[in-house]
């Protein structure tokens, strides 16, 4: 799941009343160890960070302050309710908008409400620099600082906070920044408000605080009959033929389904009010999340957070909704405050032998009591896993440089392969540039993305293997990463689907079709020893002005169309309007196509070694796009389409259809040594220059059309 930064301007619930002019201003002090409350603004640059702040007022009345020419600050307080409004002056580089509370150096806790549930952040042991974060939107729900004092802190009673931020200063001071979603344009402003908490406030009461602000004081007992016949299908399997999903009776389950990543930490009346609607839609499974900063804060595990989840799983099956439950909810190791705490560089998540260590601890609390649950379909062993260039960590740099050691053997070797006869040895190799990366221009990039591949797949193989060894009957899934990078590595055939997101097609149209065929036709055969289903995970439009519920739910229904084509179970991200909802309603109520009876003419596609990065590397997505078209005008024309690797596994084959832009010399006579009329793609001009024989498909799809069903057919 990418990072979202939508914009939700003027969200405001009520202010509790108005400031009083003719009443004398009496200072409220905070209660400890609450000891100061600011807007402050993150200016400059990341390299020249300026960070001015307009402090809240003291007593009831207003203050008025700039954050330098960036915003315009306006506190308005009563007694010990507070409202900020800041508006947009001019341009200027804005890193953060935020609340900032300074807490004591003392403070032992701070416990947040990541809405409903109450999580308690140890703080004893926790150094100087960043100590946790959060990415959520109307998150925390309150904040409350403990020490020898008391307690003190915040009720939040805005919905338009996207995350907070805990750093200790280095006078040992807590930082607490509530991020705010900072108008754009000028002259907009965004409003938030919240009240300081009197001295002996706690957790159940600020929750029960909420749960009556949000109309959800109701604790609605599920509907357990319900659950217990869905368990009663048993478990969830692959079918024979490897594309689709059955239960244990063998009938067929289509994967209609959404992702709500912060259910279990709904109460229980909120999650009724999610799976109710859903449920009448149509949708069959929902997709659960573990964020560390809500399941296990600084090391301690929250008894609640899991016990809450395992609730959430039996009240979704008490609607006949199934659960995949993600155990490492990451983001190229970003969203993992335990990697962060350990490395500078995010994605040594998949690098580090001791996470491993703690991974062991969510199967123990996650898996370990839900083996025996038919209502689970199966796990992620981890969310969008990968590994970043920047910064270059020192784990990162001896797990690169002992892969290349591995892979070349000596020095002059990888000097010859580089092309850097000044290279002092192999300790000396540096990390390729991003751009070169991106474009897989040089050596050292080609080979940084094969030390990508092995090092997270190794990594996403011994997560499933942990898992396996608790769970012998559940699915087994890898969320969006390119599963073709582990073949040749031992054990991958653990995983059981593949799980990509789709995030690439960003509007409506055709496109979406030919994206959907492309992931089909690239990854259900991704590994050699059997074909897998796939399961769009993640697709969608997030809310934002660009994008009206319109244009949203016609996106939603043309993804959901092309599942139903080209046989992939879809999931969306994540929100649920009423129109995406009505979408849903009208493809349960599709027939899924059956498989054709009399197949037509089989065509054999190719994807040289030299062409699998752009299978991986997003900014080469362009080629993806391509590529979709042309397996999907092929197979809309009445071929059968299968990955081929070797002349041998392309016998039948009518033709060759090669997915790359430009081909080695090698390569060039692998293509040969099939035999085959070979077909490139659009933007091959490259390949076709080395294989001129080669017909290169036109890029409208009407024109490639025409060559599947007149050219193509009528060759022996």
């Amino acid at each position: 799941m990418p990072m979202r930064n939508a914009r939700v301007y003027m969200v405001l619930l009520a202010f509790v009343g108005s400031a009083a002019s003719a009443q004398p201003a009496v200072d409220l002090p905070l209660p400890a160890p609450l000891g100061g409350v600011a807007a402050i603004a993150w200016l400059g640059s990341w390299a020249a960070l300026r960070a001015p702040a307009v402090p809240a007022p003291t007593a009831t009345g207003q203050t008025v302050g700039d954050l330098e020419r960036a915003f315009r600050v306006e506190w308005t307080r009563q007694g010990q309710a507070l409202r900020l409004k800041a508006t947009k002056l001019e341009e200027a580089w804005v890193g953060r908008l935020a609340l900032e509370l300074r807490f004591a150096g003392d403070t032992a806790a701070l416990t947040y409400g990541y809405n409903d549930l109450p999580v308690r952040i140890p703080l004893a042991e926790a150094g100087k620099g960043q100590v946790l974060w959060a990415w959520e939107y109307s998150v925390p729900s309150w904040l409350l600082g403990e020490n020898g004092n008391g307690t003190g802190g915040v009720s939040v009673e805005s919905t338009n906070s996207h995350g907070f931020f805990i750093d200790r200063a280095a006078d040992g001071t807590v930082l607490v920044h509530i991020a705010v979603d900072w108008p754009k344009v000028a002259g907009e402003s965004v409003e938030m408000s919240f009240r300081v908490l009197a001295a002996g406030e706690t957790p159940a009461g600020l929750q029960a605080e909420r749960r009556q602000r949000r109309g959800a004081e109701l604790d609605p007992a599920p509907d357990r009959a319900r659950a217990e016949r869905l368990k009663a299908e048993g478990f969830v399997r692959v079918n024979a033929a490897g594309t689709g999903f059955e239960n244990a009776a063998g009938k067929p389950l289509r994967l209609l389904g959404m992702n709500t990543p912060h259910l279990a930490s709904l109460s229980p009346a909120e999650q009724e009010k999610v799976l109710a609607p859903a449920a009448a839609a149509g949708i069959t499974v929902t997709r659960l999340l573990i964020p560390d900063y809500a399941y296990r804060p600084l090391g301690a595990w929250s008894g609640e957070a899991y016990a809450r989840l395992l609730a959430t799983v039996d009240r979704c099956a008490a609607h006949g909704i199934r659960s995949v439950v993600c155990l490492e909810y990451s983001g190229c190791g970003g969203q993992y405050n335990e990697t962060s705490r350990r490395s500078p560089n995010w994605s040594d998540l998949y690098l580090l032998p001791e996470m491993l260590e703690l991974y062991r601890g969510t199967v123990e609390r996650v898996v370990t009591p839900l083996r025996d649950n038919p209502a689970v379909l199966g796990f992620n062993v981890t969310n969008e896993p990968d590994l970043a260039l920047s910064p270059a960590s020192p784990t990162l740099l001896t797990a690169w440089r002992a892969w290349l050691a591995t892979t070349y053997g000596t020095t002059a070797a990888l000097r010859t392969a580089w092309g850097q006869a000044d290279l002092a040895g192999i300790e000396a190799a540096e990390l390729p540039r991003q751009e070169d990366y991106d474009a897989q221009r040089t050596r050292p990039a080609q080979d940084f993305l094969a030390f990508n591949g092995a090092a997270v797949g190794q990594s996403m193989i011994r997560r499933a293997q942990c898992v396996r060894q608790a769970d012998a009957r559940h699915l087994l899934s890898v969320s969006a990463w390119n599963p073709r990078l582990l073949r040749g590595l031992q054990g991958a055939e653990v995983f059981d689907y593949w799980a990509p997101h789709s995030y690439e097609i960003y509007f409506v149209g055709p496109e979406i079709s030919e994206q959907v065929a492309y992931q089909v036709g690239l990854l259900r055969w991704a590994l050699p020893d059997r074909p897998r289903p796939v399961v769009i995970e993640e697709f969608g439009l997030f809310e934002d002005p660009k994008f009206p519920e319109p244009l949203r739910a016609e996106h939603c229904g043309t993804f959901l169309k092309a599942g139903e084509h080209w046989g992939a179970g879809m999931m969306l991200w994540y929100d649920l309007t009423p129109g995406l909802l009505a979408e849903f309603v009208q493809a349960s109520r599709r027939e899924t196509p059956a498989t054709s009876a009399a197949p037509g003419p089989e065509l054999g596609y190719y994807v040289p070694p030299s062409a699998e990065s752009r299978v991986s590397v997003y900014p080469l997505y362009m080629w993806r796009r391509w590529w979709g078209r042309a397996l999907a005008t092929a197979q809309t024309a009445g071929f059968r389409v299968r990955e081929v690797s070797t002349p041998a596994a392309a016998l039948g084959c009518r033709a060759l259809l090669v997915l790359a832009a430009d081909l080695t010399p090698a390569e060039v006579d692998a293509v040969r040594a099939f035999r085959l009329p070979s077909l490139l793609p659009e933007g091959a001009a490259a390949a076709q220059a080395r294989l001129p024989e080669a017909v290169v498909l036109p890029s409208a799809a009407a024109e490639q059309a025409a060559i599947w069903a007149a050219w193509l057919p009528s060759r022996p």
